[in-house]
C-alpha cells in the first residue's frame, strides 16, 4: 500500500516503510527505511523544506558528506599503531590461515621499532610528506627501512578499503629497492661455483650431530624450517637397484618468533604454502649418512625429531644452534659460521644451500617445472593442476646426484636384508647356504659371477670372492705340466 503527495511516495514493504521522490527526472531516497509511515512522511517534508529554502542538494551527496565527516572523526581518533596491531591479528595467509608467530613477531617489531615515530600518529595525519621525512631519517638502516615501508604500505592499503583514509601515503619512488650486502650476481656466482666436494667439506666441518642436516639441505632443497620439523615417521625406506631409496614427507615447518611479552615462541605447523607439502627423495649417499645419523642421535619414537634441539630448554633446533657464533678477537666462530670460513666460502648463507640444490637437480637432469614443484614453489594454476612428481622420474636423478657427489655405488648400512635380486638364477643363489653357493659359483665363468655380485647381499660377497679365487687357483693348477 502506498501513500502519495505532490512531494513523493511512501510505500510499505513488510513491516518497514520506504520513502522516495523524483526531481528533474531522478529518483531520490533516504538510503534507509522507517519503522512507521509518520517518520517516512516527516523525511519527505524535510526534503520539501530544503527545496523551499533553496538549500537542497541530492540526498545521496549529503549522505556521502556525512559519512566522510564521520570517517574523518574516526581517523582523528584512530592511531596508526592501534590499527596496525589489529591488522596483524586479523591478517590471513593466501591459504586462509593466520600469520605465523614469527611473522607476527616481525611485524610488531616494525611497529614498535623502525616505524615507532609515525606509528603514534592518527591515521589521517600520516601524509606523504610525513612518510618522506621518515624515509630520509632511516637512511642508516636501508634493509629494515625497506621492510618497514612495505609493511606500512600494506596496512594503509587495507585502511583505504575500510574507508579510513582516502589515499595511501606510503608511495615513494624506488622505495622497493634495497641494497643487498652481497649483490645478486655475486650471490649467484657463489652458488654456481660451489662444488660437491666443498659441500661435503662444509658438512664435515659442522658439529657431528648437524653433519647430516647440511647434506639434506644441500641435496633436497628443503627450507631450514622444514628440515628441523622432520620426524622419524616422515621417512619411507626402501631399496632400489641395491641402493637405499629414502623418501621424506614434508608436511610441517618450524616457525620462530616472540610473543607479545617478548619471550621466545617457537611453533610447528604447516609449511610456507600448500605447494610446500610434498615428497622429496634422498640421493643414496645422503640416505646412508642420514641412516647413521638416526642411529646415533635420534630416539626410536616415530614422532622424534630427526634433527633435535641441542638445548633442552628449546623445543626445536634454532638458527643460532645451526649458525653458531660469528667469531671475534675473543671467541672463535662456531657452527655454520666456522664451517664456511674453514671451507673458504665465508659469504655463503645456510639458505644458499637451497639454491645450490636447485642447480644440482637441474644438472642431474630434472626438468625446470619438476624442479619448481620439487622445491615446493607455488606453480601457476594451470601448470599446478597438471603437474605431478613421478617417483620413476625422480629416482634416476637421485642416483645421478650421488654420482655428481663422487659416489658410484653407495650402499645402505642397514642390517635389513635387501630384497631378492631380479632374475631366477640370482633368486636361487640367494637362498643357498655359503658352501653350496661357493660350489655353484665355481661352475660359472668370471663375467657371469661379476654380473651377480651387485645383486648379492653385502655379507655374501666375501663368499663370491673366495669362490672366484679358488676357481682361479684351480684353473692355474690345471695349466701346469705334469
Amino acid at each position: 500500500m502506498a501513500g502519495r503527495s505532490t512531494m513523493g511516495t511512501v510505500v510499505k514493504k513488510g513491516a518497514r516503510y520506504r520513502a522516495r521522490y523524483e526531481r528533474n527526472g531522478v529518483r531520490h531516497t533516504p538510503g534507509r527505511t522507517f519503522s512507521d509511515d509518520k517518520a517516512a512522511w516527516a523525511w519527505l517534508r524535510g526534503e520539501q523544506s530544503l527545496l523551499d529554502k533553496g538549500t537542497w542538494t541530492p540526498p545521496a551527496e549529503r549522505r556521502a558528506a556525512e559519512e566522510a565527516a564521520q570517517r574523518q572523526v574516526e581517523a582523528e581518533s584512530l592511531i596508526f599503531r592501534d590499527y596496525a596491531l589489529t591488522w596483524i591479528e586479523q591478517r590471513t595467509t593466501p591459504s586462509g590461515g593466520p600469520l605465523s608467530p614469527r611473522t607476527k613477531s616481525e611485524y610488531r617489531r616494525y611497529v614498535d621499532g623502525v616505524l615507532a615515530e609515525v606509528a603514534r600518529l592518527p591515521m589521517n595525519r600520516v601524509t606523504r610528506a610525513t612518510v618522506k621525512d621518515w624515509w630520509q631519517s632511516k637512511e642508516a638502516v636501508p634493509r629494515l627501512r625497506h621492510h618497514g615501508f612495505a609493511f606500512a604500505k600494506s596496512v594503509f592499503k587495507e585502511a583505504m578499503k575500510d574507508g579510513i583514509v582516502s589515499v595511501n601515503p606510503w608511495d615513494i619512488d624506488n622505495a622497493a629497492r634495497v641494497t643487498l650486502k652481497v649483490p645478486k650476481q655475486r650471490r649467484a656466482a657463489l652458488v654456481n661455483d660451489l662444488e660437491p666436494e666443498q659441500v661435503a667439506a662444509l658438512a664435515d666441518a659442522m658439529p657431528p650431530q648437524q653433519r647430516a642436516l647440511i647434506l639434506v639441505l644441500a641435496w633436497t632443497g628443503l627450507r631450514p624450517g622444514e628440515a628441523v620439523a622432520l620426524q622419524r615417521r616422515d621417512i619411507t625406506q626402501t631399496i632400489n637397484d641395491g641402493l637405499p631409496c629414502w623418501r621424506l614427507q614434508v608436511q610441517r615447518a618450524v616457525s620462530y618468533g616472540r610473543g607479545d611479552d617478548g619471550n621466545r615462541v617457537d611453533t610447528i605447523g604447516r609449511p610456507k604454502t600448500e605447494g610446500s607439502i610434498r615428497q622429496v627423495w634422498l640421493p643414496p649417499h645422503v640416505a646412508a649418512e642420514l641412516e647413521e645419523h638416526l642411529e646415533r642421535y635420534v630416539d626410536a619414537d616415530p614422532k622424534s625429531l630427526i634433527f633435535p634441539s641441542g638445548n633442552p630448554s628449546v623445543p626445536y633446533l634454532t638458527h643460532f644452534q645451526i649458525n653458531g657464533r660469528r667469531g671475534d678477537k675473543k671467541r672463535r666462530a662456531s657452527g655454520w659460521n666456522a664451517a664456511r670460513q674453514t671451507v673458504g666460502v665465508p659469504a655463503l648463507r645456510l639458505y644458499d644451500l637451497r639454491h645450490w640444490a636447485r642447480r644440482m637437480l637441474l644438472t642431474a637432469g630434472m626438468g625446470e617445472l619438476l624442479v619448481e614443484q620439487y622445491m615446493g614453489h607455488r606453480l601457476p594454476a594451470v601448470q599446478g593442476s597438471y603437474s605431478h612428481v613421478d617417483p620413476k622420474q625422480v629416482w634416476p636423478i637421485m642416483v645421478r646426484c650421488s654420482e655428481l657427489a663422487g659416489e658410484r655405488r653407495p650402499t645402505s648400512t642397514s642390517v635389513t636384508t635387501p630384497p631378492a635380486p631380479a632374475g631366477a638364477l640370482a633368486a636361487v643363489l640367494n637362498a643357498l647356504d655359503d658352501a653350496t653357493l661357493a660350489a655353484t659359483l665355481s661352475t660359472l665363468d668370471a663375467p657371469e659371477i661379476a654380473n651377480l655380485i651387485p645383486a648379492l647381499p653385502p655379507a655374501r660377497i666375501a663368499v663370491v670372492l673366495a669362490a672366484m679365487t679358488t676357481r682361479a687357483a684351480a684353473t692355474s693348477g690345471q695349466g701346469e705340466p705334469q
